[in-house]
């Protein structure tokens, strides 16, 4: 079953050497349209964190929704969290913004 949602690691904060899960992405049953939004234009998606339980911040990246409907559903917000190996993350942020004010909101 395809997936109406698709999300990618931006930024491995963790990284050491050569060793950077920078590009990771998600799922693997993803559309090749959002693959391809992703992909080619880093402000298309909503930025998320993912931290340790120390509060640590190890990766940067962006879920995106095929459709508002998608994302208004709500099933999929927690999805970087639970599909990456994401090496001891255990909570996610996403960055908001209203009246111009970001802020980041833990799931």
């Amino acid at each position: 079953m395809t997936k109406h949602y698709a999300w990618i690691i931006d930024h491995d904060l963790c990284a050491y050497g050569d060793e950077s899960d920078r590009g990771a992405s998600g799922p693997g049953n993803w559309t090749n349209n959002l693959k391809a939004r992703l992909r080619s234009n880093e402000t298309e998606g909503t930025r998320f964190i993912l931290q340790d339980s120390d509060g640590v911040p190890m990766y940067i990246g962006r879920l995106l929704h095929e459709t508002e409907t998608e994302a208004d559903k709500g099933e999929d917000w927690f999805a970087p969290l639970g599909e990456f190996d994401h090496g001891g993350a255990t909570e996610i942020f996403y960055q908001t913004i209203t009246d111009g004010f970001r802020a980041w909101v833990m799931l």
